[in-house]
């Protein structure tokens, strides 16, 4: 139960972290953070429903993230503690 809580929590964190990049710029800082956890938890959920669900958050923001990623990028890239490796892991999905 606590790890389909766990992927669930860190999909919509991912999302909220990319819808929400203008308001809070440092919060969008941990999305490549909570997209990689988010896919470590799903893989260890059985229940075919929860994944469904983690999925379709998870594709949906990845999209959202392809069509805003210029304006993305360049707001992260102006922040000093964003870390070079996970800017450039957002640049790849």
């Amino acid at each position: 139960m606590e790890k389909k809580i766990d992927a669930l929590i860190y999909a919509y964190r991912y999302n909220s972290a990319i819808t929400d990049y203008e308001d809070d710029p440092y919060y969008a800082e941990d999305a490549a953070h909570f997209r990689k956890m988010a896919i470590k938890k799903l893989k260890k959920i059985d229940d075919p429903h929860i994944r469904k669900e983690v999925k379709k958050i998870i594709k949906e923001t990845d999209h959202i993230l392809r069509k805003e990623q210029k304006n993305i990028i360049r707001i992260l890239s102006g922040l000093s503690d964003m870390d070079k490796k996970e800017l450039k892991y957002l640049e790849r999905i």
